[in-house]
Parts: C-alpha cells; sequence; structure tokens
C-alpha cells in the first residue's frame, strides 16, 4: 500500500447513499450509527493496520490476495478499494444481510458468507495478508482456537495475519471479579443481554491478557508483535506470521 498515507482520506465523504442502511451498520458500531462515524472509523482502522505492518517491517506492496475475515458491511473493506489493482480482494462474514449489500455496492471485492464455525471455502494457503478486525473480542475460548486454526490453514506459509483483541486498556471496564478471572485464566468470556436477537447466540465480549494472546495464539503463528490500543486507540492489535 505504498499509494496510503495514513490520515490522507481523512477529508473524504462518501455519500450516504453508498453506506449500508442504519439497521445493518448498527450491527458493526452499536447504538451510535452515525454515517460520517461510520466512515471514520473505517479510515482509522485502516490506516492503523498500515501503521502496524510498518512497523513491523512487513513488506505490504508484495500482497496479493487479501481476506478481511469479519468483513461485515465493509467498514473497513471499503477503503481498500484504491488496492484492488494490486490485490485479490476477498471479504467473508456470518452476516448474510451485510455480506449482500457488499456484493452490491463493492465490486472490487470477492464477497461470501461463512458458517459460524470452520471451515471456511478457501483452499489452503489461500492468502498472504488476512486481517481479522473486531472478530476475536466477541468468541470464546473453544471457537477462538477453531477460528485461529483455519486462518493458519488458509494463510500462506509466511503470510501475514493482523487480529484484534480486548486487552488491558479494555479491561478496565470489567469488574473486579472479573479482572481477577482474567488474571488467573487469561481470558474473560460473556454475553450481553441486550445483544439478543441483534447478534448470533454464540456473540459475546471476550478479554485477554497478553500472556493468553502469546500461548493460545502462539499455538498457530509466530506473534510478532502485539499494539496496545493499537486499533481506534482502543484495541490491541496482534501481528502474526504463519511459520
Amino acid at each position: 500500500m505504498p499509494s496510503v498515507t495514513p490520515g490522507s482520506l481523512s477529508s473524504t465523504r462518501i455519500p450516504d447513499t453508498e453506506l449500508p442502511p442504519e439497521s445493518i451498520r448498527r450491527r458493526s458500531q452499536g447504538s451510535n450509527p452515525d454515517p460520517q462515524l461510520f466512515l471514520d472509523i473505517g479510515r482509522r482502522c485502516r490506516d492503523d493496520m498500515c501503521r502496524a505492518l510498518e512497523s513491523a517491517a512487513i513488506d505490504w506492496t508484495r500482497f496479493t490476495d487479501v481476506l478481511d475475515f469479519g468483513c461485515g458491511c465493509g467498514r473497513t473493506l471499503r477503503w481498500m478499494a484504491d488496492q484492488s489493482t494490486r490485490w485479490n480482494l476477498h471479504g467473508t462474514d456470518v452476516d448474510a444481510e451485510a455480506v449482500a449489500w457488499c456484493q452490491r455496492h463493492l465490486p472490487f471485492a470477492t464477497c461470501d458468507v461463512n458458517g459460524d464455525l470452520p471451515p471456511l471455502r478457501h483452499a489452503d494457503g489461500a492468502f498472504d495478508f488476512i486481517y481479522a478486525l473486531a472478530v476475536f473480542t466477541h468468541l470464546d475460548r473453544t471457537r477462538e482456537a477453531l477460528w485461529l486454526q483455519e486462518l493458519a490453514r488458509i494463510t500462506k506459509p509466511g503470510g501475514v495475519v493482523l487480529l484484534t483483541v480486548f486487552g488491558q486498556h479494555a479491561a478496565a471496564a470489567l469488574t473486579l471479579e472479573q479482572r481477577v478471572q482474567l488474571a488467573t485464566t487469561g481470558m474473560v468470556f460473556m454475553h450481553r443481554p441486550e445483544w439478543k436477537g441483534l447478534y448470533p447466540d454464540w456473540f459475546g465480549l471476550a478479554y485477554h491478557t497478553e500472556a493468553h494472546v502469546h500461548e493460545s495464539y502462539g499455538r498457530f503463528f509466530d506473534v510478532q508483535a502485539s499494539h496496545h490500543r493499537g486499533l481506534n486507540n482502543h484495541l490491541d492489535l496482534i501481528v502474526c506470521r504463519t511459520r
């Protein structure tokens, strides 16, 4: 992405007619479906990934096959449009309505619906770059391991995987009992009753310690860097490579 400078598109406004409906945007950004916020968060996600890759000395200009795992309605994927001549872009998500919107409005990427458990339809080693933003923040321990294994399967040897987790900063919102559990077990997962009907039943909130990330994620990848509050100044951004 040598043509992308973080923040260079900060003044760009995409017409509201090109945005997903509010009902779909709410599943990406919760209670505040503001159209400009939707655009700003997506752009910042793109910029933060740029910085993380560059700080890890990863030559991202050599990527050819890229997957947005958990693409939703394209909040981040839309900001990759200018790379479509260089990258073979794909997106996948469990939200069929959001994926259908991407298929109609983001023609530069190939988007598909996936199940809530592996496998994906992609072949072994299909991608040299996968990013999964705000995905592992919502999976329990079992689903986390299954999806880490699946992403490792579809990533080329030496490929790059960017993931996000709720780390120490986000864990400040937990109760004392939950923080003790987090320190003891490395991970806390909980459901939010107010989300019932909005998200699938397996969808919740997952908090991680850095030690858990290195131990559990390290079973499938070389964990090369952990950027605290590296995504939107809130989520920890984890840079991994397949072995």
